[in-house]
């Protein structure tokens, strides 16, 4: 059985009438909240907004990148991290086509560029070496000659600076194989008798492409 209401007295409605000047109506406390709550959650949705769209538009062409600069840069020797990649890491070095060395050996297909390695020291033989081969492929080059000389019966050195004679024609080989030169070569053998035989290596260089990179 619901209670009946009392009328309100003068005292009642005196309390009413403070109460109802100190709170304000729900409609505007409403709007005001949703505004503070707009104002709050405004920064991240443009902050996230931008990364979610600029994901959905990147994500393909990023992906694409990363792969041919990860290919250019093992080409080149370097890791993805900057590192330096090892022998396990490049391309392996192949021997000469045989076709090739027989047109060379006859004349129809030239050397197209020389180095010679006589008189100089290993530290500015490795340098001269380098150089000689990044600036033979960007030429074009395909099969190049580094003579590193046969050396003396005595393996005496008559510079007093320079390197022993004999010491260019064993270390070539291994310089050859390190990582910043392999990525530039196929392959190298002893040169043929014509281009010098045992003092003398002939080396195939790996093409370039189009746009300046190693394929």
């Amino acid at each position: 059985m619901s209670r009946k209401k009392r009328p309100l007295s003068r005292k009642d409605l005196h309390l009413w009438k403070k109460v109802t000047d100190t709170v304000e109506p729900m409609e505007d406390r409403a709007t005001e909240l949703k505004a503070l709550i707009e104002a709050i959650e405004r920064p991240q949705s443009l902050a996230a907004g931008p990364e979610t769209q600029n994901s959905k538009s990147s994500q393909t062409p990023v992906s694409r990148a990363t792969k041919e600069d990860l290919k250019a840069l093992k080409q080149a020797g370097i890791s993805k991290g900057g590192r330096s990649l090892g022998k396990q890491d490049m391309p392996p070095l192949h021997a000469l086509d045989r076709r090739e060395k027989q047109r060379v050996r006859r004349g129809h297909l030239g050397i197209e560029a020389r180095l010679d390695l006589h008189g100089m020291t290993q530290a500015q033989a490795h340098s001269a070496l380098f150089g000689f081969l990044r600036s033979s492929q960007a030429q074009g080059f395909k099969h190049v000659l580094v003579i590193t000389g046969k050396g003396t019966r005595g393996g005496s050195d008559p510079y007093a600076d320079g390197p022993s004679q004999g010491i260019l024609r064993r270390v070539v080989p291994k310089w050859l194989a390190e990582p910043d030169i392999r990525s530039v070569i196929v392959g190298f053998e002893e040169a043929h008798r014509s281009l010098g035989g045992a003092g003398a290596l002939h080396i195939r260089l790996r093409a370039r492409n189009k746009h300046g990179k190693k394929p």
